[in-house]
C-alpha cells in the first residue's frame, strides 16, 4: 500500500480519468477504421426540428453513452435485438451512415455503435452532453416541448430504452407505462413532456414517472406508440389479458 506522500504524489500525476471500457471502445474504434467505415454527411441544423432526431435524442438519453467521438446506446441482446435495427436505421436516415452493432457484455448486451466526432458534438451542442450525466442537467431543444409531434417522438425514445410496459405485480394485470432514470432533469423533462400531451403521472420511488390510469395508458399506445417490438408485444398481449378491461388492438407506430 502506497504511503500518503507517495499516493499523493500518484495522484497528482494522473493526466485523465478514462471511461471504464475505454480499452473495449478503443477496439471497437480501431476495428471500424480498418473496415474503412465512410465518414457521415454533413450535420444540417434543420434536422433538429424533425421528428426523427426527436425520437433519436430519447433514444441516446435513454440507454446512450457518448464519448468525444463515439456514440453507443446499448440494448438487451435477447429481446431488443429487432430495436437495434431500428435504431441502426434512424441513424442512418438521420445522418446517411450506417452504425455498426456489436454484441457485448457475454453475449446480454448488443451496442449500436457510431464513430462520429461531428455527430458527437453536434450531440452537445443541443444538450445532451458527454460522458456520465447522472449529475448533470439536460437541456433539449425548444421544439422538442413546443411541437406536440415531437414531444410524442421525444418521450417515445425515452420510455422504449430507460422504461416501458409492465404490470403493477404479478396479482394485479392493470398496466402501466414508466419511465425511469437517477437524473433529475431528464425525469423532469419527460414529465412536462407527457403532461403537455395531456397525461396525468405520478411519482414511483423519486426515480420513476408512471403512467398509471387504464384509459390514459390505452391512450399512450394509441397516440405516443412504441418503436421497441418488446413494449409492443408485451402490450398487446397483456391488454387483452381477461383480468384487464377495454383491451385494444394497437401497432407500434413509426412516424
Amino acid at each position: 500500500m502506497l504511503s500518503k506522500g507517495r499516493r499523493a504524489e500518484y495522484n497528482s500525476s494522473i493526466v485523465e480519468y478514462l471511461d471504464p471500457n475505454w480499452g473495449q471502445l478503443k477496439g471497437i474504434e480501431n476495428s471500424l477504421r480498418s473496415q474503412g467505415i465512410k465518414r457521415m454527411k454533413k450535420i444540417r441544423l434543420g434536422i433538429v426540428n424533425s421528428p426523427n432526431f426527436a425520437e433519436f435524442a430519447g433514444i441516446v438519453l435513454g440507454d446512450g453513452h457518448i464519448e468525444r467521438k463515439t456514440i453507443i446506446i446499448t440494448l438487451n441482446n435477447r429481446c431488443e435485438n429487432e430495436y437495434a435495427d431500428y435504431v441502426c436505421s434512424l441513424v442512418e436516415n438521420l445522418f446517411g451512415k450506417r452504425p455498426s452493432k456489436f454484441v457485448r457484455c457475454k453475449g446480454s448486451c448488443i451496442s449500436v455503435f457510431v464513430h462520429s466526432t461531428e455527430l458527437a458534438s453536434f450531440l452537445a451542442k443541443q444538450g445532451i452532453p458527454l460522458g456520465a450525466r447522472k449529475l448533470l442537467t439536460i437541456r433539449v431543444p425548444r421544439a422538442f416541448m413546443e411541437n406536440e409531434k415531437l414531444t410524442r417522438r421525444f418521450v417515445r425514445g425515452l420510455v422504449d430504452t430507460d422504461g416501458g410496459v409492465f404490470r403493477k405485480s404479478r396479482k394485479d394485470m392493470r398496466l402501466l407505462i414508466e419511465f425511469k432514470n437517477l437524473n433529475k432533469s431528464l425525469l423532469n423533462l419527460f414529465k412536462i413532456g407527457i403532461k403537455r400531451l395531456g397525461f396525468h403521472p405520478s411519482t414511483s420511488g423519486g426515480n420513476a414517472i408512471r403512467i398509471q390510469t387504464q384509459a390514459e395508458v390505452h391512450r399512450y399506445a394509441r397516440e405516443v406508440g412504441f418503436s421497441n417490438h418488446k413494449n409492443l408485444i408485451r402490450y398487446s398481449q397483456w391488454a387483452h389479458s381477461k383480468k384487464v378491461t377495454r383491451p385494444i388492438i394497437i401497432a407500434a407506430v413509426r412516424l
